[in-house]
């Protein structure tokens, strides 16, 4: 099976989140423990994050579209 993932499908956005979803829990273990205000920082720059990594992705993507994440095995 070919595990690789084009910059541009639905699929980038899968990656993007699988590799912020330790920090998603880290955020919800942060709102859990009575630290909402952390909590909600986390959040944000995760946020940010994310739209980065996009538009890095979709950058690359208009410059070489035959490039492709593997995922690892």
């Amino acid at each position: 099976m070919d595990n690789r993932v084009g910059l541009d499908g639905p699929l980038a956005g899968d990656v993007v989140s699988e590799l912020l979803t330790p920090f998603m829990v880290y955020a919800d273990l942060l709102a859990a423990s009575g630290a909402p205000a952390q909590s909600k920082l986390v959040w944000a720059l995760l946020e940010h994050l994310d739209h980065k990594l996009l538009a890095l992705f979709l950058d690359i993507h208009r410059q070489a579209p035959e490039v492709r994440l593997r995922y690892p095995e």
